[in-house]
């Protein structure tokens, strides 16, 4: 086993989804046939771009060409941003939890700013009380990083405050959300269905422990139509007015 087979994610892409299965088998099929087209690049020994085809590698038995990315934290994140926005064709959806995501990074690079700002007021006054200049309102933070994170994503600020809103509330629908399987304004409703009808939210679990199950039955196959048919029945229960 060689030190590419040990490789994993660095967390800049955790923010990003992975291909649908049935991108990533076209993705591994072309791989088979005319091999590995683009390299690896990895950042802090970690995968910063390629995921997909590390594994479709390692599937296949090749060893993985990878490359080192020239550049710091920040054009790490960059890199990270601008190769899947022209790469991959993220939905308005996606783009906002994706947005909502890398919150945290510019965040910090904002915290970063203010602080030069600070030290280059220091350097031409006296008054070194600025460096107790006050940080704006958690609220008034909290939206501006929103819009500049859907500045960065090409999508509506509204839609980054939609997200954030299901993050707080429904946690687990956003991974939906990021896969794809599902668009935010229907997660929205889905939500505020399971607010005005209990039984909506408990046929959501029991929806949720049946894809579970079926994502664990691949020793199973006997399983599979009747877990399917139960999905089926419940999709159909939760759709009824």
């Amino acid at each position: 086993m060689s030190d590419t087979d040990q490789l994993v994610p660095h967390p800049l892409v955790e923010a990003l989804p992975l291909m649908t299965p049935e991108e990533y088998q076209q993705l591994k099929h072309d791989m088979d046939i005319s091999g590995q087209q683009e390299a690896i690049v990895l950042f802090e020994g970690k995968i910063l771009d390629g995921r997909n085809r590390h594994r479709a590698c390692l599937e296949l038995g090749r060893e993985p060409r990878c490359r080192e990315f020239e550049g710091d934290q920040k054009a790490a994140f960059s890199y990270v941003i601008s190769a899947n926005l022209y790469r991959r064709q993220l939905s308005s959806s996606q783009k906002a939890v994706v947005a909502l995501n890398i919150l945290p990074c510019i965040q910090e690079d904002l915290q970063e700013q203010r602080i030069e700002t600070l030290k280059g007021k220091a350097k031409t006054t006296k008054d070194v009380e600025l460096w107790a200049e006050p940080a704006p309102p958690p609220e008034v933070k909290e939206i501006r990083t929103q819009r500049l994170a859907a500045d960065v994503l090409n999508v509506a600020d509204r839609y980054v405050a939609n997200a954030a809103v299901l993050q707080e509330k429904a946690p687990e629908m956003v991974k939906d959300v990021l896969s794809g399987e599902i668009s935010l304004p229907k997660a929205l409703k889905s939500l505020k269905q399971e607010a005005e009808d209990p039984v909506r939210k408990e046929l959501k679990g029991i929806r949720r422990t049946l894809k579970s199950l079926a994502q664990k039955a691949g020793n199973y196959p006997s399983l599979l139509p009747l877990l399917d048919t139960l999905q089926q029945e419940l999709d159909r229960l939760a759709d009824e007015p």
